[in-house]
């Protein structure tokens, strides 16, 4: 019986680590190397950085061409309940808005955490 036991046991143990393996490869595809994708998320840090950047300089200056390079001319914002259409325009006039209520007003990142192409940021 002791015999069975540790078979049974190795058994669970094997197919738990082809769980764990499983789950680290969706993760992380096995394919991309970690120092690759690291490069890749720091790059998208440095992306997400120049769009606040830019965006302080609407608030400061009014001067939109920065950040209006900086978003794809197809960007549509999604769960937006604006009555016009939530485009790059629209962004844009809404963080011309923040300017036009007079309030000295920074956006700053404090905080970021990067996977792949997805950044999010706690402003």
């Amino acid at each position: 019986m002791g015999r069975t036991f540790h078979l049974a046991t190795a058994a669970l143990a094997a197919i738990t680590a082809l769980a764990l393996l499983g789950a680290a490869a969706t993760i992380r595809p096995i394919t991309l190397p970690a120092d690759a994708d690291e490069s890749r998320e720091g790059a998208n840090r440095a992306l997400v950085q120049r769009f606040y950047d830019a965006a302080n300089a609407v608030i400061a200056t009014g001067e939109a061409a920065p950040l209006a390079a900086l978003i794809d001319p197809g960007f549509i914002e999604r769960g937006s309940t604006a009555a016009m259409a939530p485009d790059r325009e629209v962004l844009i006039q809404r963080i011309r808005a923040i300017a036009a209520t007079g309030a000295d007003v920074r956006l700053t990142a404090d905080v970021m955490a990067a996977d792949e192409d997805l950044v999010i940021a706690y402003v």
